[in-house]
């Protein structure tokens, strides 16, 4: 868990002094990048699953899985592109889909993959030093889904192997990969007026999620899908580095 923080944190930190010294990345497309996340997907898609939840649309945990998936594609997709084409009219070099990457699975990183894992550590300790009951009772009062979510974490922390938690750090890696590749096809989408390359990067990064969700849903293994992220992030890492040459044509 320590493991997996501190690369949630680091990793987009080197990237962008990496970025920033060699190619003189822009800090407004960088920002640009953090703020589509924040709107596009912690506030907008997030507000679209506390209706479809409440509604009960999708009852199954498959179809909650395609669903998920779905949405996760289209609300960062289509942020990507509203905010590339809209607001970043002067910054369309294969330098600038690097940065926005960074900065949109940079945030990611730092606040569900640091965060979360925080997190973890704390509850850790506090199971270790056997104050995690009262914790919860204190926290919780009488809701009764509350400290049920709590107890299934508990049972999580305890019965996970800690080498599954070691592949959240390679998990946050394999996503800053497939978020910096994402952003290099939506620019190149804006810059060259492809509209359907927005629809393939949708489909993209929808079924990248799917494998998650159907974990999730407790359909595949975190080994499984780690195994099958790893595989999507090396093409799309072939694709980041042979775009460069696309972008100066």
């Amino acid at each position: 868990m320590i493991i997996s923080a501190v690369v949630s944190v680091l990793l987009p930190v080197i990237l962008f002094v990496y970025f920033r010294k060699k190619y003189n990345i822009s800090m407004k497309v960088l920002g640009a990048g953090i703020l589509t996340f924040m709107i596009f997907s912690q506030v907008l898609e997030k507000l679209m699953h506390m209706a479809v939840i409440k509604s009960n649309l999708f009852p199954t945990p498959l179809a909650f899985a395609v669903y998920g998936a779905l949405a996760a594609g289209i609300f960062e997709e289509t942020g990507r592109f509203i905010v590339m084409k809209l607001f970043l009219k002067d910054n369309r070099e294969w330098k600038d889909g690097i940065a926005f990457g960074i900065g949109h699975g940079g945030i990611e990183a730092i606040l569900i993959g640091a965060m979360m894992n925080v997190q973890y550590i704390m509850i850790s300790q506090m199971i270790n030093n056997n104050t995690f009951n009262q914790s919860v009772l204190d926290k919780a009062g009488s809701n009764p889904s509350i400290i049920q979510s709590m107890l299934t974490l508990h049972d999580t922390l305890v019965n996970t192997a800690p080498i599954l938690f070691s592949l959240g750090a390679l998990e946050r890696i394999f996503a800053l990969i497939i978020h910096i590749g994402a952003s290099v096809l939506i620019l190149y989408a804006v810059k060259n007026k492809k509209l359907a390359y927005l629809f393939l990067a949708i489909f993209i990064h929808a079924l990248i999620d799917f494998f998650p969700a159907l974990a999730q849903a407790g359909f595949m293994g975190t080994v499984q899908v780690e195994l099958v992220l790893a595989v999507f992030a090396v093409l799309i890492l072939i694709f980041i580095i042979k775009s460069k040459k696309i972008f100066n044509e």
